[in-house]
């Protein structure tokens, strides 16, 4: 007997391929190397406010920053001579990871740059902004605007950032895929595979590119499980493919603003080289509508002043207002 998979009516969950801008690329994390006091200085004249991580949705970032911290030490420094800190700065309304920028210092990653410069091992911080291609979070047009303020300040180098794919992928993503996910990136990594949980990931995966990561995740089983969301079942088959893109900024000729980078022809280049890491794990296809729609509202702010992106800037009728739209500063269709 064949069993069938009971389907509700779409519409009695909260979110469906309908109301979300489902299957789509974009970046979702982003992040800045600047000196500590002139960032500190910065951030007061912009309004925002110092707030502890007590009651907000970065515990798991912070914890992850940990983490790496904790793996780059490799002796770098003893522990009773520095104290790592991880200042939370609330910048806008709301209550998601958009609405909070993380700063990062005196991690090995930031002292490293300290001494690259011959500077005082407390001089750089690391800036990040998280959460800008959730779905399923409400993402304020006025946290676009504050990101667009740090993307073209020069003194606010580029450091990383995520590139989160969201695919269709009817596979389940757990350690029995390891070897079939090292299969599909053959071409791209002799590394071994990390499983754990519902993802999977290979790291420092190209000689060539500066990929630092590629991970592998089961989005549903993410928001439904971990987030207690309210998914339609027709979103099962959501999988999320984040690479991370870390620049080299030692080399003078690396270090740039945002604006500039995401302009540039090294985007183009490493866009490239992410969808062909991206088409290997799947051939069933994805939009880049919002990531054009996320560089263009950063590079020009006048792109998110419209009722639709006011009311929610990464809901499903800014996006499409903005397809319809013929202003552009930036078209990245042209591009790739």
């Amino acid at each position: 007997m064949t069993t069938t998979l009971y389907q509700p009516n779409p519409s009695l969950f909260a979110f469906n391929k309908n109301n979300i801008t489902y299957n789509n690329q974009g970046i979702d994390s982003i992040s800045f190397i600047s000196r500590y006091e002139m960032t500190i200085k910065q951030f007061e004249k912009m309004g925002f406010t110092p707030t502890g991580s007590k009651g907000t949705p970065l515990s798991k970032q912070i914890e992850n920053l940990k983490e790496r911290a904790s793996k780059d030490n490799q002796n770098r420094y003893k522990k009773d001579e520095t104290v790592v800190t991880y200042e939370v700065y609330k910048t806008t309304k709301g209550s998601s990871l958009s609405s909070y920028i993380i700063v990062e210092r005196n991690t090995p990653r930031t002292m490293n740059y300290s001494t690259h410069h011959k500077k005082p091992k407390g001089t750089y911080c690391i800036v990040h902004l998280m959460g800008l291609h959730q779905p399923t979070k409400k993402l304020h047009n006025d946290a676009i605007a504050v990101i667009s303020d740090i993307w073209k300040r020069k003194r606010f180098t580029l450091y990383s950032y995520d590139l989160a794919t969201d695919i269709k992928d009817q596979r389940e993503v757990n350690s029995k895929r390891k070897e079939s996910f090292k299969k599909q990136l053959l071409t791209h990594t002799k590394q071994g595979v990390i499983s754990t949980g519902s993802s999977l990931y290979i790291n420092n995966p190209i000689e060539i590119a500066p990929i630092s990561r590629i991970l592998l995740y089961d989005k549903f089983y993410k928001q439904t499980r971990l987030h207690k969301q309210s998914l339609s079942l027709e979103l099962r088959e959501w999988k999320r493919v984040e690479i991370t893109i870390t620049i080299d900024i030692t080399k003078k000729l690396n270090r740039v603003s945002a604006k500039e980078y995401f302009k540039s022809s090294d985007f183009i280049d490493i866009l490239s080289e992410v969808n062909d890491i991206v088409g290997s794990i799947s051939n069933k296809g994805y939009k880049y509508d919002y990531l054009n729609y996320q560089i263009n509202s950063l590079l020009d702010q006048r792109i998110i002043n419209n009722k639709e992106s006011k009311k929610q800037f990464n809901s499903v009728e800014a996006l499409e207002r903005f397809n319809k739209s013929d202003f552009r500063v930036f078209e990245l269709g042209l591009l790739i």
